[in-house]
């Protein structure tokens, strides 16, 4: 069995590939062209010559293994790029070991905690490192082992993965570091591995969620049984959307640039994501929101508040009506990011997905 371990930094596995080539195809994931070598490139065909350089020889089967918080279209592309040939298992970092306790990963943007290989909890990486590290301790609560993933090439990852572990014992708790050469040493030889182990969320408890927004997590509310949600980074935001709902770029319609996920159970519900830079001055936010709104046509944009809330935070509110559809968008500055949640519906009604909309709006984090 052939292991590629892709990203979220870095191509390992196979044999060496340019560096150049492989942050150029990671940095442009989510487009549809990107600049090698001062040539503008397609994506896909960048992606394509990335997996052949890793894999000059043909393969009879191929595990890709991928950041688990990264959307099925990132992995949908990669898996493309492979081509026909080779019979693919997808796997996920955190379900190649096995382990179904604590796991620390950290990536670019943000350290993620999972528990029997669910997101429980992200610290963005907007703080100094030891700061960082000091929140992972404090949140990381109860006893059982914790492993920390140290992805290849993510700035950092090294020193804040010693500041945590060296935090982490101090309190007692065991600790183990895999990487990526480690996963590919794990998936073995005869086929793709069984579901990963499942323990008991004891082995690794949180603290209450005052103490842990207290400490900068972020804490999103319990997924309920059979509602499953993935943690999706795009740009500087980083929210929680529905697994299994189709995510997309959006940037030929009607709007702003946009990520959308579409319900699979309704063509005209999605929640929509748009984001742009705060501004030197965040508290006239509102202000200019309305200013522009006010210049579109009548009737599009209704329902202006600037003192709304909408899943546990205050934000600008208003309603746009596009044809068929309706959306509720709510508006609001986390960190250095102005960010906005549609929640899209049909005209008049439909299948209710405001507790969606909600958590997103709860979860989403802007980074630097």
């Amino acid at each position: 069995m052939t292991v590629l371990v892709i990203g979220p930094a870095a191509v390992s596995g196979g044999e060496p590939v340019p560096d150049e080539m492989v942050c150029a195809a990671i940095d442009a994931i989510d487009d549809r062209h990107a600049l090698v070598e001062d040539r503008v490139v397609d994506v896909d065909a960048l992606w394509a010559s990335v997996i052949a350089a890793a894999l000059p020889h043909p393969v009879a089967r191929l595990t890709l293994v991928c950041p688990g918080w990264w959307s099925d279209d990132r992995v949908t592309r990669i898996r493309r790029a492979v081509g026909p040939d080779p019979e693919i298992v997808i796997r996920r970092r955190h379900e190649v070991d096995g382990t179904g306790g604590c796991r620390v990963e950290i990536a670019r943007e943000f350290v993620l905690c999972r528990i029997a290989g669910r997101p429980v909890a992200a610290v963005p990486r907007s703080a100094p490192a030891t700061d960082v590290a000091r929140a992972v301790v404090a949140g990381v609560d109860g006893g059982g082992p914790v492993l920390i993933d140290v992805p290849a090439r993510v700035a950092g990852a090294t020193e804040l993965a010693a500041m945590i572990a060296r935090g982490l014992r101090e309190h007692g708790r065991e600790v183990g570091m895999t990487d990526d050469a480690a996963l590919c040493a794990a998936v073995p030889d005869d086929g793709p591995p069984g579901a990963p182990a499942r323990r008991g969320a004891g082995a690794c408890a949180l603290l209450t969620c005052g103490a842990l927004l207290a400490a900068g997590w972020l804490v999103p509310r319990a997924e309920e049984a059979g509602e499953p949600v993935a943690l999706i980074t795009e740009g500087r935001v980083t929210v929680r959307l529905p697994a299994g709902w189709m995510i997309d770029r959006v940037t030929g319609s009607a709007g702003s640039p946009r990520v959308q996920a579409d319900s699979p159970s309704d063509q005209l519900a999605a929640i929509l994501l748009t984001q742009s830079p705060a501004g030197p001055d965040p508290g006239r936010s509102a202000a200019v929101l309305k200013a522009a709104l006010e210049r579109q046509p009548e009737g599009v944009f209704t329902d202006f508040r600037t003192d709304d809330h909408r899943g546990g935070r205050a934000v600008s509110s208003y309603t746009e009506i596009r044809g068929d559809r309706e959306i509720a968008w709510a508006v609001f500055i986390d960190g250095p990011v102005r960010i906005a949640i549609g929640c899209q519906q049909p005209a008049g009604g439909g299948q209710p997905i405001r507790e969606h909309c909600d958590e997103a709006i709860r979860s989403a984090r802007g980074t630097p």
